[in-house]
C-alpha cells in the first residue's frame, strides 16, 4: 500500500516523545509498505537524511512558521470553525504538496 504520512513534526532526529513516536510509525510502515514523508521542520535540513531516505519513498520538508496569536490570520481565526492556529498557520504549500502526492497516485485511496 502507498501512505501519505503527514506529520506536524520532522522525525528525525528522535530526540523527544513526539519525534520518537512519528519515527517508529515511519519505520514500522516502511516495512510492508510505500512511504511518502510530508512534515514540517523548524530548520529545513541541508543534506538528506539518509536513515529516513533509506525507508521513505520520498520525504518533503516544508518550513515551520511558529503561532502568533496576535497576526491578523490567527485573530481571523475567532470567525472561522478551524482552531486559531491552523489558521495562523496554515502554509499554502503543504496543501499544494498533499494534493500533488494524492494527483500523482500516492497514497492508496481505494479504501477512503
Amino acid at each position: 500500500m502507498r501512505i501519505l504520512f503527514l506529520s506536524a513534526w520532522f522525525p528525525y532526529p528522535p530526540d523527544n516523545g513526539s519525534k520518537l513516536r512519528i519515527f517508529n510509525l515511519v519505520r514500522s510502515l516502511a516495512h510492508h509498505h510505500e512511504i511518502t514523508l510530508v512534515s514540517f521542520e523548524e530548520k529545513v535540513p541541508n543534506e538528506p537524511v539518509q536513515v529516513l531516505e533509506e525507508i521513505c519513498k520520498s520525504i518533503h520538508v516544508l518550513p515551520k512558521t511558529e503561532y502568533n496569536e496576535n497576526s491578523a490570520r490567527a485573530l481571523l481565526g475567532f470567525l472561522s470553525r478551524k482552531p486559531r492556529v491552523l489558521a495562523d498557520r496554515y502554509l499554502l504549500e503543504m496543501d499544494r504538496r498533499i494534493q500533488d502526492e494524492i494527483t500523482i497516485g500516492n497514497p492508496d485511496t481505494s479504501n477512503w
